[in-house]
């Protein structure tokens, strides 16, 4: 299943070469490794209509279109750079991350601003100060043909924000609360835009405070009916998951915010909201997160337009993805500590596993208040193997719920499982091409001493191994070092399926890019780099014995040519 708008990376002993750095050439096989205009890397915009996914990627907001969330083609560019000069800014910088929304008049818009400009709006003081830009789309059916003409009524500066450094600041797609009758709309700043601390304080951090959302609210989203008005900073924090370990020092990163989630156990699912945030994306987080998305539970107890806090019944800060995560020292030195909870053990400061995420999958779009079906997509950051923005694309597709006591759940969309070829049970060997394997594990394996693990892309001392309760360090591992990957990562072993079901482990192989998750709590994504050669078995050790269980599907290809 080398999947659309994703890279397979592979190596041959047969064609193996140098190039000018002295490191392995990679044979390559993709669609759309670079679209026009530029890469695919952040999820710049995501957006059902019409029975159709919409991702809008990277710089030049490359557009990849879905029926099924298995098979995607490219679409036509969304918006695109432009000589922007609304009251004396000046700025042809492309558009950058946003989102994308259905606004009061039923048409579809994409919301962003400019990661730079030559000199700012005139009202504001600083040349990087520009506003929140909205277009339309004269193609609502395909969502193409984004609005260039300020003077057609599809084209919008909704409101002038000021910053007190130029950073390419990021949006959550708005949202209308029929409570209050206003829309909101949520700005990644950072805690300092409202003081005088200067760029290099005296600790060495951009911003102690870390990051802040600003909020702004209107009766409408955009037109003559559009009054914009700051609200003023609603959350702020500069705690990483890594608690003492992580700091983080600048702006919050590509964000994300949705709600009335399924599963939410409070009684009119209102409670909780989601927050994404890719820390150190901007190189902002110390010691951790790699630009790895991370999310917090929050609580809004005044109601709309009001101030965020966490969730008090939450999980506090966790990580949708821990593939940049590895051992803060060597074992036997980490054996001596005595900590109290496991993510103590982890530095979150390797590659970047999945990255820069946002929301899609129901009609409506209103992803705060309004019930829907909720799918992350993400971007699985750079391969290892290659120079940034090489070869690093869209995620497979996750379903999102809440737990019962609000964790975030994920699970690869069903819709992947029209891929399925045969069925197999136990060890088999299937090659390094696209594979799904469904592990499970007793309750035994989370007691002291078990072992116990699962191993894909195996051929002789070569594979991927997975280790549950590594060491009883109460960790999961993921130890590619054997097929190139040169950290082994880690991340928590979550909490026991209902009634002591043990752990069930899904992993979605695509030739070397690997997405594993959890008891739909923990996931990864890492890249690997098997010989082509590679006889690719699948293996199951530990637990008792027999109790472990594996299930193994070779996918179809879902490459759909443009």
């Amino acid at each position: 299943m080398v999947r659309s708008h994703q890279c397979e990376v592979s190596h041959s002993k047969h064609n193996e070469k140098q190039n000018a750095n002295n490191s392995t050439q990679l044979a390559s096989r993709c669609f759309a490794l670079l679209g026009a205009g530029g890469g695919w890397h952040d999820i710049a915009g995501a957006f059902t209509n019409k029975g159709k996914h919409h991702i809008f990627q990277g710089q030049g907001w490359n557009h990849a279109v879905s029926e099924d969330l298995v098979h995607w083609t490219e679409g036509g560019m969304g918006p695109k750079a432009l000589n922007e000069t609304y009251h004396g800014m000046q700025s042809t910088d492309t558009p950058r991350s946003g989102y994308v929304v259905r606004g009061d008049d039923d048409l579809v818009c994409a919301g962003f601003r400019q990661c730079g400009s030559n000199s700012g709006v005139d009202e504001l003081p600083n040349d990087w100060d520009v506003p929140m830009e909205v277009r339309c789309a004269h193609d609502q059916e395909n969502l193409t043909d984004f609005s260039e003409d300020p003077t057609d009524g599809l084209y919008d500066f909704i409101f002038p924000v000021s910053f007190w450094r130029g950073i390419p600041y990021d949006p959550a797609r708005p949202w209308f609360d029929e409570s209050t009758n206003m829309w909101y709309h949520l700005i990644a700043m950072d805690g300092c835009n409202s003081t005088d601390v200067p760029r290099n304080t005296p600790d060495g951090k951009v911003c102690p405070s870390g990051g802040a959302l600003y909020m702004w609210s209107s009766p409408a989203l955009r037109g003559a009916e559009a009054d914009w008005q700051p609200l003023g900073n609603v959350f702020q924090d500069n705690t990483t998951v890594l608690k003492d370990y992580g700091f983080l020092s600048h702006e919050f990163v590509t964000i994300d915010f949705f709600g009335t989630m399924e599963g939410d156990p409070s009684p009119a699912k209102d409670t909780a909201f989601v927050f994404l945030n890719n820390v150190g994306g901007n190189g902002g987080g110390d010691g951790c997160c790699g630009g790895t998305t991370a999310y917090t539970i929050l609580s809004q107890p005044g109601g709309p337009g009001t101030e965020f806090e966490y969730l008090e019944a939450g999980p506090g800060q966790q990580m949708v993805d821990w593939g940049s995560f590895k051992f803060r020292d060597t074992l036997e030195n980490m054996k001596t500590w005595k900590v109290t909870d496991p993510t103590e053990y982890l530095d979150g400061s390797s590659t970047r596993g999945f990255s820069m995420a946002r929301t899609l999958g129901s009609e409506e779009s209103n992803q705060v208040t309004k019930e829907g079906r909720r799918v992350l997509i993400g971007w699985t950051g750079n391969p290892p193997f290659f120079d940034d923005y090489a070869g690093s694309l869209q995620s497979l597709p996750r379903e999102l719920s809440l737990a019962d006591d609000y964790q975030l759940k994920q699970k690869f969309v069903d819709e992947l499982q029209t891929l399925r070829g045969e069925e197999k049970k136990g060890k088999v060997s299937v090659g390094t091409s696209a594979v799904e394997v469904l592990a499970t594990f007793p309750s035994s394996c989370g007691e002291a001493g078990a072992d116990c693990g699962l191993e894909v892309l195996a051929d002789g001392d070569a594979s991927l191994v997975l280790r549950l309760n590594y060491e009883d360090m109460g960790l999961i591992t993921l130890d590619g070092t054997t097929l190139g990957n040169a950290e082994l990562r880690a991340g928590p072993l979550p909490k026991e399926l209902q009634g002591g079901g043990g752990w069930s482990v899904s992993v979605i192989v695509d030739h070397s890019i690997v997405e594993i998750i959890v008891n739909e709590l923990t996931a990864f994504v890492l890249y690997v780099m098997p010989e082509e050669s590679n006889a690719g078995e699948v293996r199951l050790w530990g637990g008792d014995g027999a109790e472990g269980e594996v299930t193994t599907w070779e996918l179809q290809n879902a490459n759909v040519a443009n």
